[in-house]
């Protein structure tokens, strides 16, 4: 994976096999154009009669698609219908069952000074917030913004509208359903990234920074194929929050203008999942390469 060498001990054995193995180099995920250009090409080795495979995980038609589990979309499904309406739900994380009205939104992300400024917003809303926080390098951001120190799972924090609730980092099959039960997730990094998209609800990627800022091009690319389908008004205050965010810079100032297109960015969340999964998952489309192959 990602051109890690195997030792050349290895790769002369491969060669020396009757029945050539099928040499895939898996690469990291992205939405850069280039991507889809190079998915599937080979690279013969310079002296051996062996050829490796670059298979690109991607979002769109001609990459390799994304690790999805057989049944996750239908039990997601399931459990927005049946299981986030029981108390039971949200009395195993110890939480309140959400109030009338309430936003309840997940947030997991490195460290941000824009937190205050969300923060700020969401305690002057109209209506009742209720932010979980699960335990993770932003809770540095939070500690700041109330002035506490040491914060612990089980942990209430509030100002105005706001509850911020800290919880604990579970396994990923229960931060599937935190992400299938809250309204909006902030998600960071790769892993919890794609996961959100399965949750097919709205939310915010915080990717992971990179020296001379070489994270934004990626962040780019994604939004652009991410907002194509959206009306320009709404895809321009996508834009703005998550370059606010990833920036650091004045997310709250955003919120408000991203969250007013609530119904369309639910909608679009649901369709974006159907659309991902349509491409085959990772997987199974690796499966089916190596297949013809060999």
């Amino acid at each position: 994976a990602f051109g890690c060498a195997l030792p050349e001990c290895y790769v002369e054995l491969m060669a020396e096999s009757e029945h050539k193995p099928a040499w895939i180099n898996l690469e990291y995920l992205s939405a850069e154009d280039w991507v889809a250009g190079c998915h599937g090409l080979p690279s013969p080795h310079p002296r051996l009669p062996l050829v490796k495979y670059f298979f690109f995980p991607g979002f769109v038609a001609g990459a390799g698609g994304l690790l999805l589990e057989k049944g996750l979309m239908r039990e997601a499904k399931h459990f927005r219908r049946i299981t986030a309406e029981k108390s039971e739900f949200w009395a195993e994380w110890n939480l309140p069952q959400p109030k009338a009205g309430e936003l309840r939104v997940s947030l997991f992300g490195y460290e941000n000074k824009a937190v205050a400024g969300l923060f700020d917003v969401w305690s002057q809303a109209e209506f009742p917030v209720c932010c979980l926080v699960p335990e993770g390098r932003i809770l540095e951001d939070v500690s700041a913004y109330f002035a506490r120190a040491d914060l612990l799972p089980g942990t209430l924090l509030s100002k105005g509208a706001l509850d911020v609730w800290v919880i604990p980092f579970v396994e990923q099959a229960r931060y599937d359903q935190l992400l299938w039960a809250c309204d909006c997730n902030f998600v960071r990094g790769e892993d919890s990234f794609v996961r959100a998209q399965w949750a097919a609800k709205p939310f915010i990627w915080h990717i992971y920074p990179q020296d001379e800022a070489a994270h934004f091009k990626k962040l780019a690319a994604f939004l652009n194929i991410y907002c194509a389908d959206l009306p320009p008004e709404t895809a321009h205050d996508v834009r703005q929050l998550w370059e606010a965010w990833n920036r650091q810079g004045a997310a709250g100032e955003t919120w408000n203008r991203f969250w007013k297109h609530r119904a369309i960015l639910d909608a679009h969340a649901a369709g974006w999942a159907k659309q991902l999964a349509q491409k085959g998952d990772l997987a199974s489309n690796l499966v089916q390469f190596c297949k013809n192959k060999l």
